[in-house]
């Protein structure tokens, strides 16, 4: 307290104070003692908040609940300074509800602290002030008290496990070149048998014992694990604010797709205007009717793209629902027909019967054909001849099965003996692909218990889905 400020403190008699500090949830702290929760928190429940005594009779409602429980204003402090004890830099605040406690008063040493005329609280004048202000201090003075400890405890720690981290981060580094770098040694000398005898022989010789490669073996796969959940866990991030955002604005979004699927036709209008509606003559490298044409195609593909992935995030479509195949594969194929015309891509008749039907989220069959097609598209470009797609749907015993098929390139060599890896999250043969694609349709297909596979076949690439009828 400044020095011209404690004139106020001087009418303030002398009074005691007794506060008890409970904690109502166990500590993450170690050095903080175990208590039982339950009995804690009935009695800060029976008994939490700061009375007032004067001359051994309880002054009301000071404590009490309602309007007074929090009479010296804590929760404000808390708010101002909302920081965990063990926080390097923020001042930790006791909140009303952890204190047990009682002021004791007297009328002969505090005759100012004097009811008001209805008995219902001390009058609020200057000495109440100053003797709220000093009930501050001293519960300032033991969060400080209480904190420091705390704060160098988390301090010391902390640098512990920096240091440790800091060890390991090395370690894992190192591990992870020499890995590679056997990986690459091993690739070079992989159709070498003898080789490979020979290391048969060591591994049946040493039993059970590990060597040193092989806990290096087991932390690099260890490590490439982390950076694959790491890599998928941003990847999914990123898509998921994505579809906030898309959910935030679906209607200045859907205005844009509805602008965009008209506006070259009001611009022909306007010219048609301008020119008296008779042709134009002039320059055809600047004939505005071919770049009108050009346009409104463009415009056209942008808004069918638009309205696709508005149609996925239609909020109707996260919850489970009937969904019959039939009807849903043909509004697919309606809303990709014009982006599929734009690459020379057909999708042939549909072959599913019409009361086959699945109780899913629609977003999830959005997200497996939405998915698959947008593959297709990629690799049908490889194509020179006709470019098709084909979906097949039918029952065998108490399963549902979807086929979904392409005429493109067919399953990479290196991947016939394990073709689900490629639905792999980061795994994708296309450039500056995340392979993300195909796992997020694998990831719909089972949260729905159901299973995704990739079918080897001879001429092209086909994908099997199947459910529990």
């Amino acid at each position: 307290m400044k020095d011209e400020n404690l004139v106020e403190y001087t009418n303030v008699g002398a009074f005691k104070l007794k506060i008890y500090y409970l904690k109502s949830a166990k500590s993450t702290v170690e050095i903080i003692r175990d208590f039982q929760v339950r009995v804690r928190k009935k009695m800060l429940n029976d008994f939490s908040g700061i009375k007032i005594y004067r001359d051994d009779f309880k002054v009301r409602p000071y404590g009490d609940d309602g309007a007074f429980y929090d009479w010296i204003d804590l929760s404000k402090r808390v708010q101002s300074s909302p920081a965990a004890a063990s926080h390097e830099k923020g001042n930790w605040r006791v909140s009303p509800n952890q204190l047990i406690g009682s002021v004791s008063i007297s009328r002969i040493t505090n005759p100012k602290l004097e009811d008001t005329a209805n008995r219902e609280g001390m009058s609020i004048n200057s000495e109440y002030n100053a003797f709220v202000k000093l009930l501050e201090g001293i519960i300032a003075k033991f969060e400080y008290d209480r904190q420091y400890p705390l704060r160098e405890y988390a301090a010391w720690k902390n640098e512990k496990e920096k240091a440790h981290e800091d060890r390991r981060q090395k370690i894992y580094e190192q591990v992870m070149k020499e890995q590679a770098d056997k990986e690459e040694r091993e690739k070079l000398k992989k159709n070498d048998d003898s080789s490979e005898a020979d290391t048969k022989d060591k591994q049946e010789k040493k039993g059970e014992d590990y060597t040193k490669d092989d806990l290096k073996d087991v932390i690099y796969s260890i490590g490439k694990k982390k950076d694959y959940e790491m890599t998928v866990n941003q990847l999914l991030m990123v898509l998921s604010s994505a579809g906030v955002m898309a959910q935030t604005f679906a209607h200045e979004i859907s205005r844009i797709a509805t602008n965009l699927g008209s506006r070259g036709q009001h611009l022909k209008e306007s010219i048609n205007l301008l020119l008296d509606y008779k042709p134009y003559i002039g320059d055809e490298d600047f004939n505005p009717y071919d770049m009108l044409e050009e346009l409104s195609s463009t415009d056209i593909l942008l808004s069918e793209w638009v309205n696709l992935i508005m149609d996925c995030v239609n909020k109707e479509n996260f919850h489970t629902q009937e969904v019959f195949i039939n009807e849903f594969l043909v509004h697919i194929v309606e809303k990709w027909s014009t982006l599929l015309a734009r690459k020379h891509i057909r999708i042939e008749d549909i072959n599913c019967s019409e009361d086959i039907k699945l109780s899913l989220p629609i977003v999830d069959l959005h997200l497996l054909l939405n998915n698959f097609l947008l593959n297709s598209a990629y690799f049908l470009e490889e194509c020179e001849g006709e470019r098709i797609i084909k979906f097949k749907v039918y029952k065998e015993g108490q399963k549902i099965y979807l086929d979904m098929e392409n005429n493109g390139p067919e399953l990479a060599k290196e991947n016939l003996q394990n073709p689900d890896i490629v639905l792999d999250a980061t795994v994708s043969s296309k450039f500056g692909g995340t392979g993300l694609g195909l796992w997020v349709a694998r990831e719909s297909v089972e949260r729905n218990d159901g299973r995704l596979q990739v079918i080897p076949i001879s001429s092209g690439f086909m994908l099997r889905a199947y459910w529990k009828s």
